[in-house]
């Protein structure tokens, strides 16, 4: 970090407004990559600075185990008028694991006194997550359906069983759940968009031990889903933010029509 320092020491009256990275949230000091931004990527977003000048010339830099990498050299003959300036952050860019730090210069009319921006943290971790026990349904019957016999009746919501997690998980961890519906028996082909659901819960030391229920709504999870449907269910472990572990598909069929009548 020592050239960041240098840079911002020579003009600590002029330092440019923090950058942030799409996805990431801004209250994460520590900047942990989500997975999916690891897969596919994301972009920086620079707010555009107070009094643009012709040729204005802007630097993005990349700083790894101590080695520094321009990632754009963009000139601005002409003032903007924009908010924000987007550029893209690559999986190619987020390769290596550990601690970066990306951060920009703006020099005024392409060679005034250069303007830096606060470095920002990115923690990059592409390490392998750890493959948890589906979750289960404890009312479905043999067959594995929730229907207009289920036990407490559907309209009451659907039970959805986490299986313990000890050694895996520590009191404090984050777990999301997420249900989505199918018009089919076996969780193919286009999703109910209106089913989907997604819900949090802080463990305790019982949670992790025991397990735990979580209830879906009738209304809205549920309630479109009424002939030969089904809907598959993940959970995820989150430690201090950090995605570490997610579940297999559990899937429970729905049919919520009784033989010979066209209705639920």
């Amino acid at each position: 970090m020592a050239s960041l320092e240098t840079n911002q020491g020579a003009n600590s009256e002029v330092l440019a407004k923090p950058l942030s990275v799409e996805g990431i949230n801004d209250n994460d000091l520590e900047g942990h990559v989500p997975r999916e931004i690891l897969q596919r990527g994301t972009r920086i977003v620079i707010p555009y600075w107070i009094d643009p000048r012709p040729n204005d010339e802007l630097w993005i830099t990349w700083l790894q185990d101590g080695l520094e990498d321009r990632l754009y050299t963009v000139f601005y003959p002409v003032p903007l008028t924009v908010d924000f300036l987007y550029f893209d952050l690559t999986p190619q860019h987020l390769a290596k694991d550990g601690v970066a730090y990306v951060y920009y210069k703006v020099w005024k009319g392409a060679g005034g006194s250069d303007d830096p921006s606060p470095p920002r943290k990115l923690t990059i971790d592409h390490t392998p997550l750890i493959i948890l026990a589906e979750p289960t349904f404890p009312h479905a019957n043999l067959w594995g359906y929730l229907n207009n016999n289920t036990v407490p009746p559907l309209t009451s919501g659907a039970t959805v069983a986490i299986p313990s997690l000890t050694n895996i998980a520590l009191p404090g961890d984050v777990v999301k759940i997420q249900w989505q519906g199918y018009s089919s028996l076996n969780g193919s082909g286009p999703p109910v968009s209106e089913t989907y659901g997604t819900w949090e819960r802080i463990l305790q030391a019982p949670d992790i031990s025991a397990g735990f229920d979580v209830v879906v709504p009738f209304q809205p999870n549920i309630s479109p889903l009424i002939d030969k449907d089904s809907a598959l269910v993940v959970y995820q472990l989150f430690q201090g933010g950090r995605l570490v572990a997610e579940s297999r598909k559990g899937l429970v069929k729905i049919d919520r029509v009784t033989p010979g009548e066209s209705n639920p």
